[in-house]
């Protein structure tokens, strides 16, 4: 199963912005892993954030003390009162789900930001992805690179790109266009993971 098409700088952002947004749904399912898991481990997560957050707040803490003339409590108050913050913190998230900022204009600009890099990286122009027996080949101007499926680490599929996250920080990706139609499509992405035993991950607001 053989496809080609040609790679271009859009084709290069998309799959920046669609890592960007894999990763991100990432970092979701694992809190709420974390939410809805051990509360211990949930506590100690937030310790840190909350040590940081009560560091910025002392100073105000001290004018507050100073303004009214509480000098007679201890510094420990305000420790016991950062500690009671984080727990109550801990105990509110059990039961409240995060709220999901969308954030695409951070995540367009990540993408972009990454782009240089990525540009310098890669090789534009013509491309052909193949599926063998050992793994994927890549014909592009630079020469051929075969990769073993031990190498795969996702993939990722949107209705505008089917992209696989490669070990060490590569990617294959082909855009729809690539496929002759839908069927083809679908046929290429479940050999990639029946070859590979990874499933594909749907990132729907993709480009």
């Amino acid at each position: 199963m053989r496809i080609a098409h040609t790679l271009g700088d859009e084709d290069l952002y998309a799959m920046l912005l669609q890592q960007a947004l894999w990763r991100r749904d990432r970092f979701r399912a694992w809190f709420e892993r974390l939410r809805k898991g051990s509360f211990l481990r949930h506590l100690l997560f937030n310790v840190p954030p909350g040590a940081l957050l009560g560091l910025l707040l002392h100073p105000l803490w001290v004018g507050l003390i100073h303004g009214l003339r509480l000098r007679r409590f201890p510094a420990v108050i305000y420790v016991a009162a950062v500690a009671l913050a984080v727990l109550l913190a801990t105990i509110l998230q059990r039961f409240m789900a995060p709220l999901r900022l969308r954030l695409a204009a951070i995540y367009r600009w990540s993408a972009k930001r990454r782009m240089r890099a990525a540009r310098v990286k890669s090789v534009l122009g013509e491309i052909e992805v193949a599926i063998e027996e050992d793994g994927l080949l890549r014909v592009n101007a630079a020469g051929k690179l075969r990769v073993p499926w031990s190498e795969v680490v996702a993939i990722l599929d949107s209705p505008a790109l089917f992209t696989v996250v490669l070990a060490r920080r590569r990617v294959i990706g082909a855009p729809l266009r690539a496929f002759p139609e839908d069927a083809s499509a679908r046929a290429f992405r479940a050999e990639v993971e029946r070859r590979s035993g990874k499933g594909a991950v749907f990132v729907p607001d993709s480009p």
